[in-house]
């Protein structure tokens, strides 16, 4: 009702996630439309009809070498590509993450489009992202340092997952290039967020606001603490503004 109420007002509403195009498109119709839809931590961005604003991609090349080394350990990784998300139908029995409950993972697994093999199936597409569904800490950890050598931008949102960007794509440079294109300040834009895929976005907005359940690293990111998601903290500070 907040968000409805500040777009009848004119200020634009935007979602931001680290997930694809496909699986918002629930998300927004309940929160009765938006303006924007930033996506895959920034790598694309849609309009409110789902057409394509800009996108920083993962050259083919790379993320297929990138793929493939996961790949050889065993760690199951989904591409997204097209405001879709692609795996490899051999792996879809092991799409899985003990933090995530049978009813979430069966709706991201809804949207999936299994195939034969990725690689072939985006030959010479760039990557929004690569997500690695389920990854050991001490993985997550050597994985990152040798992705990042390699030019990659590395982050997590949920415990025992990896997100895999193109170096300097992230949320606060997708919100950055989403202002350009709609002609807004930085310092006008009010952010919301709770995980580690967040920090950039907060740190550019002029006002920040990281939920009261998000990590104290977030929290540090953040202008300010708000309510936490289950008390509407991003409810509470947009009436506030209204």
């Amino acid at each position: 009702m907040s968000l409805k109420k500040a777009r009848e007002r004119g200020i634009k509403v935007a979602i931001s996630s680290g997930r694809v195009y496909c699986l918002l498109k629930d998300v927004i119709k309940i929160l009765g439309g938006v303006d924007c839809i930033m996506t895959s931590n920034g790598a694309a961005s849609f309009d409110s009809e789902g057409r394509l604003i800009s996108s920083d991609l993962i050259e083919y090349e790379k993320w297929r070498e990138i793929y493939e080394m996961l790949k050889a350990e065993g760690i199951v990784t989904e591409i997204y590509c097209r405001g879709n998300t692609y795996l490899d139908r051999e792996l879809f029995k092991d799409y899985k993450n003990p933090s995530l409950s049978p009813l979430v993972l069966d709706t991201l697994k809804s949207t999936m489009l299994p195939c034969g093999s990725v690689i072939e199936e985006l030959k010479g597409e760039g990557a929004e992202k690569l997500h690695s569904i389920c990854i050991s800490g001490e993985a997550y950890s050597r994985f990152k340092a040798v992705f990042e050598n390699m030019g990659i931008e590395v982050t997590s949102s949920i415990p025992h997952n990896m997100e895999i960007n193109k170096r300097g794509v992230n949320k606060g440079r997708g919100l950055e290039k989403l202002c350009e294109t709609l002609g807004i300040e930085l310092n006008e834009v009010m952010a919301f967020g709770d995980e580690e895929n967040d920090i950039e976005m907060l740190k550019a907005a002029g006002f920040s606001f990281a939920v009261e359940n998000a990590s104290e690293a977030v929290k540090a990111a953040a202008g300010a603490v708000t309510e936490g998601n289950d008390n509407d903290g991003v409810a509470v500070q947009v009436e506030k503004l209204l």
